[in-house]
């Protein structure tokens, strides 16, 4: 193939370097008086080079999405017990009622549900170990609780499911709240407290109710 030199080029065979990837070198000798190419040797390494670095580049992982983090592992599902470290304790059950059904099961209103845990003991801290909430069918949603949560004397703690959530939990959703201490105290007052919004002006409380006990 016949192609015009620009007049940057000396005179003379040049050796090319090749990309350190591809393992070879192009030798060109050029003859400038008369504008053609009169040698092009590539080595054979040249195209294996070149196919290898195409596979590397189209092994390349794509770039994670938004925030550059993995989505968090949904919570895991389980008996709960009270912490073998405390010599009392208890598990309670909750009915959050996060849905209620109006005239009819085709008409129904989501509710806001907070979750109320006092200790009720004036000397001596509670520790809750666990609040997981579930839904309708006992599937665990959500674990409140990413490490224990020590409750002073005569404090309260407590815990929202919104009523725009899109995981509400249902007309049969519910807490399982598991407590302990170091040592004998007053029993908590755990309960939710159920509310509308807008003019309907829907309001209840619904109690804990103990399903298993230390000592």
């Amino acid at each position: 193939m016949r192609a015009r030199l620009l007049a940057q080029i000396s005179h003379g065979p040049r050796q090319v370097p090749a990309n350190p990837y591809l393992g070879g070198f192009i030798q060109i000798q050029v003859a400038i008086g008369r504008g053609t190419v009169t040698h092009v040797r590539m080595m054979h390494l040249l195209v294996l080079g070149l196919a290898a670095v195409l596979a590397a580049a189209g092994c390349q992982s794509p770039e994670s999405g938004a925030g550059g983090g993995a989505e968090a592992a949904p919570p895991t599902a389980g008996i709960s017990q009270v912490d073998p470290s405390f010599p009392v304790g208890q598990v309670l059950y909750v009915p959050a009622y996060s849905v209620i059904s109006m005239s009819s099961r085709d008409r129904t209103m989501p509710l806001a549900v907070t979750l109320s845990v006092h200790n009720t003991d004036q000397a001596e801290p509670m520790v809750l170990s666990s609040v997981r909430f579930h839904d309708t069918e006992g599937k665990l949603l959500r674990e409140f609780l990413p490490a224990p949560l020590e409750i002073p004397p005569l404090a309260t703690r407590d815990f929202l499911v919104e009523r725009r959530e899109r995981q509400g939990g249902g007309i049969g959703a519910n807490f399982v709240v598991t407590w302990g201490a170091s040592r004998a105290v007053s029993k908590p007052i755990i309960e939710a407290l159920i509310v509308s919004g807008g003019t309907q002006g829907i309001s209840f409380i619904s109690a804990a109710r103990v399903i298993s006990e230390k000592p």
